[in-house]
């Protein structure tokens, strides 16, 4: 997506000309920034995603504040240009009522899933991908995300040096860890491996032992799932949208901040 608008119309037009080229009779969206849809899948709200923004980033929240997605999702919720809305959790759904007065019985919620032949327990992986990575016996923290600074990875190193039985750390996802190493005491960085985008990221599921997601925000928070599925144990932020199945101290450990 250009966060500025262009894409948004861009993206409608070829909904459009689907539509009639295709002879579709349901069009279904993910999120509430284009036109000519019928049904939205909403990952969260514009204003509940600018105040998470706003708290750890202020100066991506200035910039932000001229895109026009947030004037094309108002206009579509409030307007009712919808036949039906898809939300992946109870907290898109509260923001969706909150936000922009949509009738509950507009919503239904669906959460995300994962598949399960994939994501799942197994040992012999487990032991091949810890012999590949040259770990032990110590115990391995996993994080997966797409943004480091916003799903937390910093509140996670700075904790590194005080856990003990000397854990060592497993990054997955794109970015770049130099700012984050730096900022790692000197005692930890050797114990922090970065690995950039992983096409079998089931395996890293599988060798992990317990898997870490201080997040600000997420409309669901798909990872923390995949972990479960994976028979870890999760620690995350309250009030992410996977919540509505975390249990705490049953399976998850719930952090009040990230």
């Amino acid at each position: 997506r250009i966060e500025y608008g262009p894409n948004t119309f861009l993206n409608s037009a070829f909904v459009g000309f689907a539509k009639g080229l295709l002879g579709l009779d349901i069009v279904n969206t993910h999120g509430g920034e284009m036109l000519g849809f019928d049904v939205i899948t909403a990952h969260g709200t514009w204003p509940g995603y600018f105040r998470a923004i706003l708290k750890f980033a202020p100066e991506r929240a200035s910039r932000l504040r001229k895109s026009m997605i947030p004037r094309v999702e108002r206009a579509n919720y409030r307007m009712r240009r919808y036949k039906r809305i898809i939300a992946v959790s109870e907290l898109t759904r509260r923001e969706l009522i909150t936000q922009y007065e949509v009738p509950p019985e507009d919503i239904v919620v669906i959460p995300e899933g994962v598949d399960t032949d994939r994501f799942r327990p197994d040992e012999r992986r487990r032991r091949n991908w810890r012999e590949k990575m040259g770990l032990r016996d110590e115990p391995v923290i996993l994080h997966v995300s797409t943004d480091f600074a916003w799903k937390g990875l910093r509140t996670i190193i700075r904790a590194l040096p005080l856990i003990q039985g000397n854990p060592h750390l497993v990054v997955v996802g794109p970015g770049t860890p130099r700012p984050y190493l730096s900022e790692a005491e000197p005692a930890v960085r050797n114990r922090i491996s970065f690995l950039g985008f992983q096409n079998v990221i089931e395996d890293c599921y599988r060798g992990a032992d317990v898997f870490v997601f201080p997040s600000c925000r997420e409309s669901f928070g798909l990872s923390v799932l995949e972990a479960m599925a994976s028979g870890l144990p999760v620690v995350c932020t309250r009030g992410l949208g996977v919540e509505d199945i975390l249990e705490e101290g049953k399976n998850a450990l719930l952090l009040n901040d990230c």
